[in-house]
């Protein structure tokens, strides 16, 4: 996709070159020029010229190309032989959405070492299947994940394909979304389909979380969208009896660019926050490693794991695996605590479907209470203890 100026039109007004956020139009011999190489296809010119005299190119596949994508498909994450659970909430989420049109569920597999009995999973809940199991995907690299990625997408030609927002996810599918020329609509928390279209209306957070955008790709196929883990629910009464297909890949899509010199796991990649059914989360207000070592106490004695917003991960308090919010991770527990947490909307996106909210803060008109099924005025260094303290001794008492 890129843009082209129509000269016949083109007056040479300057405008586009004005209003041109990369400096990519200038005008010579009263006629718009276009430098390609610093042009992000903005389409800012395009709205802004008065005269049509500025057209995006190559955007729009005819109505016979795109009637021939069919059914959705799923990105099923695999690290270690196992699957990300949001996979699982996703291919529930496509089988809801193929309801109505009868279309199928491809779960599409990338990596090395894969069994049947390990695949057999996904095949409850996709009709088909689709692994490229090769001993070059085992590290995972996103030139070669993308280029693979975008090679399996042409083939069976899915009319959308659904991601985790995971690492992997927010990485390599913006890279196919380019090879492919079509739309991908990030931290979707709502999907659903037009039936009399086929677009998906991708919902998700904008301005800050300040209002929710309906987005549709309208002219374009496959239609891409990454979600966050915890967003849909997994329908376990699905059962269908998919057929595992394995698929090769030409040889020249495994070449990459980056060599792996080695791989070391994160001390806390075994954790995932969105598991749990306790979560006990820290912010600003803990102040030091001291508080945040208070939430574990607290978060072993329930049964649960320690998370944290955004500044208390970029404080270092935490790692950025464990933060919630709009651009951490979604969950949906049965409890969360909030310890020293003023609740900006970025941080309430990613708690609003918890079971049962408690907040504990200083401050009476931090936002946090307002979603709170329960508010605590307290210091946290004062209330942890005591709190720590009671569940002990009740826990003591029972035994």
């Amino acid at each position: 996709m890129s843009i082209r100026v129509i000269e016949e039109k083109c007056v040479g007004c300057g405008l586009c070159s004005r209003k041109c956020p990369q400096s990519a139009i200038t005008v010579v011999n009263k006629k718009a020029s276009i430098d390609e190489s610093k042009c992000i296809v903005c389409k800012l010119c395009v709205n802004t010229c008065r005269f049509n005299a500025i057209e995006v190119v190559g955007q729009k596949q005819e109505n016979s190309e795109k009637s021939s994508y069919k059914g959705i498909a799923v990105y099923a994450e695999s690290i270690d032989g196992k699957f990300n659970p949001v996979a699982y909430e996703l291919l529930s989420k496509a089988n809801d959405l193929v309801v109505k049109t009868g279309e199928n569920v491809f779960a599409f597999v990338l990596g090395s070492g894969f069994t049947d009995e390990n695949l057999s999973t996904l095949c409850k809940y996709a009709d088909f299947v689709y692994v490229v199991d090769n001993p070059f995907l085992e590290k995972y690299r996103d030139d070669v994940y993308s280029k693979v990625m975008a090679y399996i997408l042409k083939q069976y030609k899915p009319s959308a394909i659904l991601s985790g927002s995971t690492i992997r996810g927010r990485s390599f599918m913006p890279r196919v979304a380019t090879e492919l020329e079509t739309g991908l609509t990030a931290d979707c928390i709502s999907i659903e389909m037009d039936e009399n279209t086929g677009n998906l209306i991708q919902t998700r957070p904008a301005f800050g979380g300040d209002l929710m955008a309906s987005i549709l790709c309208e002219n374009t196929r496959p239609q891409m969208s990454t979600v966050r883990q915890g967003v849909f629910p997994v329908n376990e009464s699905i059962n269908k009896n998919g057929k595992i297909v394995k698929v090769d890949v030409p040889e020249e899509l495994l070449k990459s660019n980056m060599e792996i010199l080695g791989f070391e796991p994160c001390s806390c990649s075994d954790v995932n926050i969105a598991d749990y059914d306790i979560v006990v989360a820290g912010g600003r207000g803990l102040r030091n490693e001291k508080g945040f070592a208070l939430l574990r106490q607290l978060a072993d004695l329930l049964g649960g794991c320690v998370a944290g917003s955004r500044p208390a991960c970029d404080c270092g308090f935490i790692p950025h695996s464990a933060q919630i919010g709009q651009t951490g991770v979604t969950i949906k527990p049965k409890l969360y605590l909030a310890i020293g947490i003023s609740g900006a909307v970025q941080h309430i996106s990613g708690v609003e479907e918890a079971e049962l909210i408690i907040a504990v803060n200083t401050d009476p008109n931090a936002p946090i209470f307002d979603i709170a099924d329960y508010g605590i005025i307290a210091d946290a260094f004062e209330f942890l203890p005591a709190l720590i303290e009671k569940i002990k001794d009740k826990k003591f008492a029972k035994k």
